[in-house]
């Protein structure tokens, strides 16, 4: 269990003892008339992502149940007002000492500076009892969840939206210019585990490359089975761009946002080391346990590797010489290694993350928005992209051209493997937890239970299938979602993902105080003393080797030492 300080029992106190004195209806809402009959909550939710379809949803319904709600002054009713806006949780925290507002959902938070300044209510309660469903919310976190969102015992936030990333195909484009590998039709399929774990195995022996649409009998992937949502796909690096190679003559394979872009392939990066590194994300962050992918050497394509390595906080800055950086690296340096792979737009800092979504979108159907004259097959953003073009009017568009959303048809792609020894191995996916809830320990303590009551509701079963259904995207917990006819392609995907038995989710995050009490630090990861992104010394012509030892000089055991020395000494 973490020690987070002796003053913060203090602060909590002061900061609460404050809420009675706290601006009541001054919040956002859809505009500033309030209903004098009935009990007000104020709701700070951050825009952009997942919107706010979900969450006036929640406002319907749970106004609906709390029609009789007595409050004070004979108030009878809540009205809840929906305050949205696009500041983050490392903006909004120097205002959280000073808002009226009382429940958040924001994300880019940290979650120990901001309990230590005493802003997030304790929750516990909300966590630890029996909910609506039957179900206790604390139930639907996996252990490692409890662990860091509980301080001292008690917790002060929650887990909001699901957040991670990669790269999204489209699907009618792979299947009108034949872009899924057919049965037989790449080295992959001969390997050792495709072949002993298919009943139905790929015929003969790797002679060349092959390809289909989407009807066609399709490769198994990189899990290694027929049947599953990743059949057709690329399954190993390699793979991965002999497509791009053939995409390029009539496709055009990526886009990213040239303003943007430098955080998006972060998510890229970090799909592709979580999915390397697997169950060892866990023990990089907590500093405990054993490391097999230490770096002892690149020599051309050969990495050599330290035996397996006892971690601790001392020497955590090992944790930086994962093989998973480097492969993840390498990947993206193989991205950037041929113009006609991507957009000339990337190079551009005014091409924002919207206008990626519009090149991308319309280009299947308009050559306007074609790149090098080419539809666009690929687009590396984080996994709400959808549900935000949705918001921005992007599919809107689809209408000059008779057009709409249902005409598109996209999936989001799982990594490939290093190669071919790792195919069928588990799909990891890594999450920050930085998306996260809490109410505001300002608020007035007569309301402090509706608010209570409110984020209770909002972590029902049903509301948590219905967060799903509504944006595409998964809350950051244990529940059951089914893909339904009501929900896009996209999501269905996402869906599909998470539910498959070879997918496991793990979170870059720990409980010890190390991580904890430094997140800033361990949010840059591929930081180095080229840049804080690694997509800026790669476009710069810079070598994955190069980045990687960077970012290694920049984590040495003297520059570990001087910074950390105080948590082993």
């Amino acid at each position: 269990m973490k020690k987070i300080t002796k003053a913060l029992n203090l602060i909590l106190a002061c900061v609460v003892g404050l809420g009675a004195f706290s601006f009541v209806g001054c919040g956002g809402g859809p505009n500033n008339d309030i209903d004098p009959s009935k009990t007000q909550l104020e709701i700070n939710h951050y825009l952009g992502g997942v919107g706010n379809a979900w969450l006036y949803d929640v406002k319907t319904r749970f106004e609906a149940a709390y029609a009789d709600y007595r409050g004070v002054n004979g108030k009878v009713g809540v009205e809840v007002r929906i305050n949205d806006q696009n500041k983050d949780g490392e903006s909004l925290f120097t205002e959280l000492g000073t808002t009226s507002d009382e429940i958040f959902f924001t994300d880019k938070s940290k979650l120990y500076d901001m309990v230590l300044s005493g802003y997030a209510l304790d929750i516990s309660s909300v966590v630890t009892d029996t909910n609506a469903d039957g179900k206790t919310i604390e139930s639907k976190l996996s252990d490692q969840q409890q662990a860091y969102f509980k301080m001292d015992g008690k917790y002060y936030a929650l887990p909001h939206y699901e957040n991670f990333g990669g790269i999204t195909y489209n699907v009618n484009i792979f299947d009108e210019y034949e872009l899924f590998f057919a049965k037989g039709g790449c080295p992959s399929e001969f390997c050792a585990f495709t072949q002993s774990n298919n009943a139905d195995k790929a015929a003969g022996s790797f002679a060349g490359y092959k390809y289909t649409g989407a009807d066609g009998a399709k490769s198994a992937g990189p899990d290694g089975k027929y049947g599953t949502h990743d059949d057709g796909l690329p399954a190993t690096y390699d793979e991965f761009f002999v497509l791009c190679d053939k995409m390029k003559s009539d496709v055009t394979p990526f886009i990213w946002s040239g303003q943007f872009g430098k955080a998006y392939m972060g998510y890229l990066l970090d799909s592709l080391y979580a999915d390397y590194e697997g169950n060892e994300v866990k023990t990089a962050f907590d500093f405990n346990g054993t490391l097999t992918h230490i770096v002892k050497s690149v020599n051309g394509d050969a990495v050599e590797l330290e035996p397996a390595t006892e971690i601790n906080g001392k020497n955590g800055y090992l944790a930086f010489k994962s093989a998973g950086y480097y492969y993840s690296l390498k990947f993206v340096e193989r991205m950037l290694s041929d113009t006609d792979y991507y957009s000339a737009n990337l190079n551009s800092n005014a091409h924002s993350h919207t206008q990626a979504q519009i090149d991308y979108v319309l280009s299947e159907f308009d050559t306007k928005f074609n790149q090098n004259g080419k539809p666009i097959a690929m687009l590396v953003e984080g996994n709400y992209w959808e549900n935000e073009a949705k918001d921005y009017g992007v599919f809107d568009r689809l209408k000059k051209y008779g057009k709409s959303a249902a005409d598109c048809k996209y999936a989001y792609m799982p990594v490939p493997k290093v190669n071919e020894n790792l195919i069928g191995t588990q799909y990891t996916i890594a999450e920050g937890l930085g998306n996260i809830s809490f109410i505001s320990s300002r608020i007035a303590p007569e309301k402090a239970e509706l608010a209570k009551d409110f984020l209770k509701f909002c972590y029902t079963d049903e509301s948590l299938e219905r967060f799903t259904q509504i944006s595409g995207v998964r809350r950051a917990l244990k529940y059951n979602v089914t893909a339904s006819d009501s929900m896009s392609d996209y999501a269905k995907s996402i869906v599909d993902l998470k539910n498959s038995e070879n997918t496991v989710v793990t979170y870059m995050v720990s409980d010890n105080p190390l991580y904890l009490q430094n997140q800033s630090y361990f949010s840059y990861r591929y930081s180095s003393d080229y840049d804080t992104y690694a997509l800026v010394p790669l476009k710069d012509g810079k070598t994955a080797l190069q980045v990687f030892n960077k970012i290694c000089e920049k984590r040495s055991q003297s520059a570990w030492n001087a910074q950390f020395n105080k948590y082993f000494s």
